[in-house]
Order: structure tokens, then C-alpha cells, then sequence
């Protein structure tokens, strides 16, 4: 790739084989500069155990990424599916390839090209009424594949090593409804799988199951007074963190009332009033894993007065 000249197409075909139906494709490609930071050959000193050196040689990281999407509809028999395949590859990825110093324990890094990071999506969309309107489902299916590709360093070798790293995950929701003129009644169920593997680490390996399900109700009182309790069971199971492999039972309520002539609304609302949340978030690469907990408030009783203005 030429860093004087670049081409970035973005291509999109669009078939509508009949009114209901369509199909769409869009290719974009675009290259992403590296960064002066990254380019300058000159050692930064601001700390002297952690070297960055740029590498003049750096070319630009080419991305292509691909999209194709189709829908269908039928208002006679109140259903639609939509499936959406994208896919997006990357050339030149820039990763700090980095080397140790044993003697006076400094670590030097600099960033070179790497090729093989990729990932493809897969997402499919299903939604159905039926006859009396009265009942509905949903059903939303997403898969996903990542290869990572990033250099590690080997205590043993006395080098970096380029490190093969892949995830897998599938997800599966479905959303069944019921609605009358009292009630309003949700059921929930998920299911998530993933499957994390590197070469070179091996203790990053991991298969964690996630299952929950959950039952929402809402029930219209009199004076249109609304009530709203749900019940969500989780389970977790092939984490490499025991204290992730638990079961949740969590309850969240509320009670709404409209006041003055429906411009405002008084709500008192409880989450999680069992305590059973955690806060956390999850990252997967070639170089690393992580899994970091927060402090979050999300066990909580509260009052809300709600006004609606309105503007003419």
C-alpha cells in the first residue's frame, strides 16, 4: 500500500425481489494512519522502565469490512425476519512487539505490522403476532468469531512470539408477550456460550455458560394505578473465576401513579432487592484477559415525581 496514494471504495447493491423483501450488500474499505507517536524512531524517557521506540517502516492499517443484510415482512401473518452477516478484516494491524531488559528490568516496545485479525458476525431476527394481537414472541440469535493475532513476549525464549488467539460466542434470547387490558406479562430466556482460546497462553482458555430467565408483570389497577414486578434466575458456569460460578436471583418492582390529570406521575421503584448484582467487565485479545469488577449502586429504593411539559 502506497502512503502517498490510497483508494477506499464503498460499494452498496440493493435487490428488492418483491415488496416485502430486500437485500442488501455494502463493502467499505478505509486505511487508518499510524500515529507520529508510533512512527518516530526516538526512545521516550519519561519512565525509564517502560521504553517506546517508533518504527519509521510502519504502513498504514488497511480495513475491509462487509455487509449483508436481508429483511422480510408479511402484515397477514404479523411476522418479520431480518438476518445481518458482517464481516471485517484488517491488514497491518499495528502490535507493540516488546522485549526485557533482566538486568535493569526495563521493558522496551515497538510496534511492527501484523496480518490475520479478522472477525465475522452473525445476527437473525425473528418477530411474530398472532391472530388476536394478544400474544407476540421474539427471538434474537447472535453468533460471532474473532482471530487475534499479536505479538507476546517469552520469558523462556528471551523473545516475542506471535500469539494465535480466537473467540467464539452464540447468544439466544427469547421474548414471549402477553398483553390484555390488565396485564402485561413478559418471559425471557437466554442462553450465552463462549469458547476463548491462545496458543501460547494457555491458562486463558475458558468455555463460560451463561443461562437466565426471567418473568415480567405488569398489572393496570384502578385510578390507572401501574404495578410492575420481576423475577430474573442467572447461572454461570465455566468461568476460570470461581467467584463467577454462582447462581442470581434478582427482584425488581414498581408502583406508578398518574396525578394531575396525567401531566405527572409519582413512582416508587426497587432494583435488585436482593443484592445479587455484580458489576464487571469482561476483555478478551491476543495479549491479554481481563475481568474487572466496579464499584456500581445497584441495589436502590426510589421516589420519582415525573412531569411532562408540554410545548405548543
Amino acid at each position: 500500500l502506497n502512503k502517498d496514494f490510497q483508494i477506499a471504495p464503498n460499494v452498496t447493491l440493493k435487490y428488492l425481489p418483491q415488496k416485502n423483501r430486500s437485500l442488501l450488500f455494502n463493502y467499505r474499505n478505509w486505511a487508518s494512519m499510524p500515529s507520529v507517536y508510533n512512527l518516530v524512531e526516538v526512545a521516550s524517557g519519561t519512565n525509564p522502565l517502560y521504553v517506546h521506540i517508533g518504527n519509521p517502516n510502519l504502513k498504514p492499517v488497511l480495513v475491509h469490512n462487509l455487509n449483508l443484510t436481508y429483511n422480510f415482512s408479511d402484515l397477514k401473518t404479523q411476522s418479520s425476519l431480518t438476518i445481518d452477516a458482517t464481516g471485517r478484516f484488517e491488514q497491518g494491524k499495528i502490535s507493540d512487539m516488546a522485549t526485557y531488559d533482566p538486568e535493569s528490568g526495563s521493558r522496551v516496545t515497538r510496534p511492527e505490522n501484523v496480518d490475520g485479525n479478522w472477525r465475522a458476525n452473525l445476527s437473525v431476527v425473528y418477530n411474530k403476532t398472532f391472530n388476536d394481537s394478544r400474544w407476540s414472541l421474539s427471538n434474537h440469535l447472535n453468533g460471532e468469531f474473532q482471530n487475534n493475532m499479536s505479538y507476546l513476549y517469552d520469558s523462556k525464549l528471551k523473545e516475542a512470539q506471535l500469539n494465535h488467539s480466537s473467540r467464539f460466542m452464540v447468544k439466544e434470547r427469547f421474548d414471549g408477550y402477553f398483553r390484555n387490558s390488565w396485564l402485561e406479562s413478559d418471559l425471557t430466556l437466554r442462553v450465552d456460550y463462549t469458547n476463548e482460546k491462545s496458543e501460547l497462553r494457555p491458562d486463558m482458555n475458558q468455555e463460560p455458560t451463561n443461562f437466565s430467565a426471567g418473568l415480567s408483570n405488569t398489572f393496570t389497577l384502578p385510578w390507572k394505578m401501574r404495578l410492575n414486578i420481576e423475577y430474573i434466575y442467572m447461572l454461570q458456569r465455566g468461568w476460570s473465576y470461581e467467584e463467577l460460578n454462582r447462581d442470581y436471583h434478582i427482584i425488581n418492582a414498581s408502583i406508578a401513579q398518574p396525578i394531575l390529570k396525567n401531566k405527572a406521575t409519582i413512582k416508587l421503584e426497587a432494583e435488585d432487592a436482593l443484592g445479587q448484582l455484580i458489576n464487571l467487565t469482561r476483555n478478551f485479545g491476543a495479549q491479554s484477559r481481563s475481568v474487572v469488577t466496579y464499584n456500581g449502586i445497584d441495589r436502590y429504593l426510589m421516589l420519582r415525581f415525573i412531569y411532562r411539559f408540554t410545548v405548543k
